[in-house]
Parts: structure tokens; sequence; C-alpha cells
């Protein structure tokens, strides 16, 4: 089944970081940062699947240059000198030669520096060894500002892209605030995976709404990270472990109470078309009573001789109560009394409700069990 996950977060350097380091390691390249005169050697690094470089209009910057020009540019010493956003590769298309999931995590990266006029470094990575072996995904790693070239062929870094203006630029400019563009960024990326399955001929999809938006009961569960997953995997339970299991008890009892649910009303709906086809075949019965003595009638006031069997005897008429007490007869066979219907009627309401309170008990003791857990990570 194909995972959906989109994260962001700043490269900044007043939690240590330079965008240098980070290109250097994800990509697994050899680079120096001209400003620390440092280098950083990470080409021995497995798991780095392929790389990539998108550039606004195809601008032809190598990553050296690119990203020692994002720490020239920036001068205070908390300044962001990127962004990264991270983002899951459905495995499904990351087989044979992995082309297909490698292609649309580069179509999305060129669609980023396209719309924000950035450049965006692409690295698609392998699952970690000793997490879930279906964790494709890439890191792509954003310049903070729009990138330029002049006409002596210098390359520059202006403006501050979109990602990084406050709500309050935003609003000036008449933009989407950065929750909203994160929504959209969110909602983007589902519909270009999306694409990319359907073309590939699977049935899988991803979407990115959260559960509540989507209409559902059941609780999302939470990433592992490689640490956790391995430490699962030796038998060793951990926090954020034994958070996902009292989701995932939870949501098995959400399902179950979600099918008895719908178990109780498609049998209310059966009673109800029964009931229905029971009095419209009560109604056929009855209208063809009511033919036969309507026919009878009007041979009773016809000036006819009496009728007379084969033996020459008389055949008596119809009493007059025939068509009342025939009338009865049907409809008691084949149509339930109110006081049935109505008894029928408050079983399902019954059942239903006591369903529901069911379903309640199993949300508080959940969301109790959960409130335990002060910091489940």
């Amino acid at each position: 089944m194909a995972i959906y996950h989109l994260s962001t977060k700043p490269i900044s350097r007043s939690s240590g970081r330079s965008a240098v380091a980070s290109v250097a390691y994800r990509a697994g390249i050899k680079i120096t940062d001209d400003r620390l005169g440092k280098t950083y050697d990470y080409t021995k690094r497995n798991g780095v699947l392929w790389t990539g470089l998108a550039t606004p209009h195809g601008l032809n910057i190598d990553r050296n240059e690119l990203w020692n020009l994002a720490e020239k540019t920036e001068t205070r010493s908390n300044s962001r000198t990127a962004r990264e956003i991270v983002i899951n590769i459905p495995h499904e298309l990351m087989q044979g030669d992995q082309s297909a999931g490698k292609m649309l995590a580069y179509e999305f990266a060129t669609n980023l520096s396209q719309k924000y006029k950035i450049a965006v470094d692409v690295a698609v990575h392998a699952p970690d060894k000793q997490g879930d072996n279906r964790n494709y995904h890439a890191h792509l790693l954003l310049t903070t500002r729009q990138i330029t070239q002049e006409q002596d062929g210098r390359f520059e870094l202006g403006k501050k892209s979109q990602l990084e203006m406050s709500n309050t630029q935003l609003k000036q400019a008449g933009l989407l605030s950065n929750q909203d563009e994160l929504v959209e960024l969110r909602r983007t990326w589902a519909e270009l995976a999306n694409t990319y399955l359907a073309e590939h001929g699977l049935d899988e999809r991803i979407d990115h709404r959260s559960h509540a938006d989507r209409g559902l009961l059941t609780l999302p569960t939470v990433k592992m990270g490689w640490q956790a997953t391995e430490l699962e995997r030796k038998g060793i339970k951990t926090d954020v472990g034994d958070h996902n299991r009292a989701i995932k008890a939870y949501n098995e009892q959400v399902l179950t109470y979600q099918a008895l649910r719908q178990q109780a009303r498609q049998a209310e709906q059966a009673e109800r078309q029964r009931q229905e086809q029971t009095r419209r075949q009560a109604q056929l019965e009855m209208a063809k009573v009511v033919k036969k003595a309507q026919t009878r009638e009007n041979a009773r006031k016809s000036p006819l001789e009496p009728q007379k069997s084969k033996n020459g005897i008389n055949i008596p008429p119809t009493p007059k109560n025939t068509l009342k007490t025939q009338n009865r007869a049907i409809y008691s066979d084949n149509l339930l009394s109110s006081k049935q219907y109505h008894q029928n009627l408050a079983f399902l309401q019954e059942f239903d409700e006591r369903v529901e309170k069911i379903a309640q008990n199993i949300l508080a003791n959940q969301l109790q069990v959960l409130k335990k857990r002060a910091n489940p990570f």
C-alpha cells in the first residue's frame, strides 16, 4: 500500500547546521564550505540511489557553487540557508530500474523550482536497512531565495522565496498564508504521485488530507524512525511503538463498531423494504379481488338467466360480505401488523444506541491510555 508523507523544516545556522554540509550528506558527495573552510566527504555513504538539480529556466549551476552562494548570501548568525522537504516515494514506483519513482521526485522538484523561482537539489534514498523496507524517499533541499543569472554570467540569490516570507508579507502580496501554502504543497505532491501510479497501471493512491478532513474516525499512526523500528524488530518495545500499538487497537475497535452499526442499518433497511414489498403485494391482491367483485356485481345487475352447473342446478349468488372477508384475509396474511412493525423498529433503534455506547466507551478508554503518555515520541 502506498504511504503518504511530506514534511518540511528549515536549515538554520542557529541550530548549528549549514546548507553545504546538508547537501553533502544527502547527495553523498564531497564538497567544501568556503565560509568555514571545512570539507565534507560523504562519498562512501550507502543508500543514495539518484541525485539531480532543478533550476528555473534550466540555469546551469553546480552544487558546489550553488550552496556556497547560499551560505555567502546570508550574513546573520541565525540565518536560514536552505529549506528541506522530505517525501515518501510510493514503493510500487521503485520496482525494476526505479526510473518511475526517480522521475516522480525530479518532476516535483522541477515544479517547485518553476513556481518559486528557486534551485532544488534532489537526492533519492533507499530504505534504511534497519527500517521499513518500503520507505523509499527523497530529500529536496531548496534555496531560501530566488536564483537569477546576471548578464555577466554570475548567479545571484536575491528576493526571499514565497516559502520564507512571513504571513504579514504574504498577505500584503495577496498570497496564501504559510499554513495554506503547505496544504497546497501536500495536495500537489499527492496529485502528482497519483498521476504516476495511474500511468503505470497501479491501483494504489495516496491522500494528503488528515483523517479528520477525510471524515475518518480512525487515528493515524506516527512515523517510527529507523532507530525505533530496529529496536522493535529486536523485540525491544519503544514509546513510539507502544503509542502506535494503542492507536491500532483503537482503530480495530472503531472499525468493528462501524461494521456492527452498518449491519444494523442494513437490517433496518431490509425490514423496511420487506414491509413495502408486502404492502404492494397486498394492494395487488386487493385490486384483483375488487375487480372480480365488480365483475360479479355487473353480472348480477345484468338481465341474464341464472347460471347453471353441468347437472342443471342453479349456482347460488356470491354473498355480499365475500369482498370484505377476502380483503381482510389477504391483508392479514401478507402484511405485518402496526404493532409488530413498531416492535421491530424499536429493537433496531435500541441496538444502534447500544452499539454507539460501546464505541464511546472504547474511545474514552483509549484516549485515557494516550493521555497517560505525555511524550510518546
